[in-house]
């Protein structure tokens, strides 16, 4: 959808006018500021949901990773010493 001529003028630099009609997520918004709150909202909620599930699964990892190489550890020291 183009956008009209009074928004933004040929060779203007400043894109306040652009952010005011086409709103927060680049697509043309008319919503109450009400809606628009609870888009936001919801977006930050759902990235907050993604990092925290990457945190538990990094963390999860590395536990795992922690038992399985525990009963050489004390190799690994010994190897680093010798080294």
């Amino acid at each position: 959808m183009p956008m009209p001529a009074t928004a933004v003028t040929e060779g203007s630099r400043d894109c306040g006018a652009f952010h005011a009609y086409y709103g927060l997520f680049g697509s043309l918004q008319e919503f109450p500021l009400d809606e628009q709150y609870q888009a936001v909202k919801t977006r930050i909620s759902h990235d907050l949901i993604q990092v925290a599930l990457r945190l538990v699964c990094a963390l999860l990892l590395l536990w795992i990773c922690a038992k399985i190489f525990a009963p050489f550890a004390d190799l690994m020291a010994w190897a680093l010493i010798l080294a």
